[in-house]
């Protein structure tokens, strides 16, 4: 009894996935319908490299980089933000966030000098450059730093460069 079942239920799963339709022939066509749709994520990177001579050795150049590389999935994105200054103490995040047209906004788990926290980070994209906000950041009850005043803050702009 169990077979018979199963199979009944097999045979209508079948036919249920299948659409008919009429050509001008009166001749009847099926097609699959497709049970799943296409899900697409995009790989993008940016780079941002500043090249200065220090005060105590002007013949020396020196380069700092700021790193920005995300996935995006439909309006989902994560990825990692470093800034590796070439002297001083660097700054790894990993973040994960939602992207709203060209606008991001993510929640990243960052280290830096020995500290580890998580703080707002908040870029755009602009064609083939990424503005990334830099600003005064204030904790904030949940523990997660965030822009004391979103209208005073400054843009570092990366430009576009192939993931690697």
């Amino acid at each position: 009894m169990k077979k018979i079942a199963l199979i009944a239920l097999a045979g209508i799963c079948f036919t249920a996935c299948k659409e008919e339709k009429k050509n001008d022939d009166n001749k009847i066509e099926t097609t699959e319908a497709t049970a799943q749709e296409e899900i697409t994520s995009e790989e993008s990177c940016y780079l941002q490299v500043s090249e200065f001579s220090p005060e105590y050795n002007k013949e020396r150049i020196i380069n700092d980089s700021i790193v920005l590389k995300f996935e995006r999935t439909g309006d989902s994105i994560y990825g990692e933000l470093n800034w590796l200054p070439y002297e001083k103490d660097k700054k790894y995040s990993t973040f994960k966030g939602v992207m709203n047209g060209n606008n991001a906004t993510a929640i990243a788990h960052s280290t830096a000098e020995g500290d580890d926290y998580k703080e707002e980070i908040k870029f755009t994209i602009d064609g083939n450059k990424a503005k990334v906000m830099y600003g005064e950041m204030i904790e904030g009850d949940n523990g997660v730093w965030k822009y004391k005043d979103v209208s005073t803050t400054s843009e570092q702009v990366l430009e576009k460069v192939p993931c690697n």
